[in-house]
């Protein structure tokens, strides 16, 4: 994933420990937006879902709301983002590929594809196959407008591959790269990884989450960051709650807020692959 200094010395997400920026830091895109008021609500082209209508931001006094379905395009109200890659192809929702981000060049990056023999609501999910060689591959999508109190995002997702594989996996964005969360796995650990701008340049929060990510098996990750002078962060996995409005750092956001699904850093060992499915965002 590159312009932060994670880490090791350091791991994972926002969404976790997703060096640099993250592991590696590259992302793909998704299309820029501008964000609506929290009041302002009517249809979003980013959702898969026909004629599926924006929600509304969530309030962020409100207890969390994570989604633990496995079919985004089911969800009432329609959140924000749903992609479920239904579709028959990768980029949708507005989603990207990155060939290049923030100035750090991808084009070695393999690119994502649709599987139809692995899904968490058929017909397909995203499979990203990283190497030794290949060490980024992901989807974002980006945007514009002040920060939302409450973002949501959740995914379920799957690795197989050999060895330790440590990468990252998932994050949220804000502005410039000195502030962000990802998610992370190290072994088969997962953690959460705050990066955020000081004085001198940046640093990191790692917040060990004490689940575990084996290959092959599915797993859903959900977060709700609320955002703002005392920032918090939720984090849920397979529906149960691990982490409870843990404090963050307070960071600054420079009003984009930038959605990453994928690998952004790895230290792959041989042949890895990732899958993706139902990637929600509310805010």
């Amino acid at each position: 994933m590159t312009a932060i200094l994670r880490v090791p010395s350091v791991l994972l997400l926002a969404v976790v420990g997703l060096c640099s920026c993250s592991l590696l830091t590259s992302v793909d895109g998704l299309t820029s937006g501008a964000l609506p008021p929290s009041s302002e609500g009517g249809a979003d082209a980013s959702s898969d879902a026909p004629g599926a209508v924006d929600g509304g931001a969530s309030d962020a006094e409100a207890g969390p709301s994570l989604d633990g379905g496995l079919n985004c395009a089911m969800l009432s109200p329609a959140p924000k983002l749903c992609v479920d890659f239904g579709q028959g192809r990768v980029h949708a929702a507005g989603l990207k590929t990155a060939t290049d981000f923030e100035a750090q060049s991808t084009a070695g990056a393999p690119q994502p594809r649709l599987d139809s023999s692995q899904a968490t609501s058929p017909p397909a999910s995203a499979l990203f196959e990283l190497s030794d060689s290949n060490k980024v591959s992901y989807l974002l999508r980006t945007f514009d407008g002040p920060a939302a109190a409450r973002i949501e995002l959740s995914a379920s997702l799957r690795v197989d591959g050999v060895g330790s594989s440590d990468m990252d996996l998932m994050e949220l964005r804000f502005g410039d790269i000195d502030a962000a969360v990802f998610l992370q796995r190290y072994g088969e650990k997962l953690s959460i990884l705050e990066a955020y701008g000081t004085d001198g340049g940046s640093d990191t929060l790692g917040i060990p989450l004490l689940v575990t990510l084996p290959f092959g098996r599915w797993m859903r990750v959900g977060l709700v960051l609320v955002t703002g002078a005392s920032p918090t962060l939720t984090v849920s996995v397979d529906g149960t709650m691990v982490v409870d409005r843990r404090a963050l750092v307070p960071f600054k956001s420079s009003g984009v807020l930038t959605i990453i699904a994928g690998c952004t850093d790895s230290v792959p060992s041989g042949t890895v692959k990732l899958w993706y499915d139902d990637v929600v965002a509310n805010f």
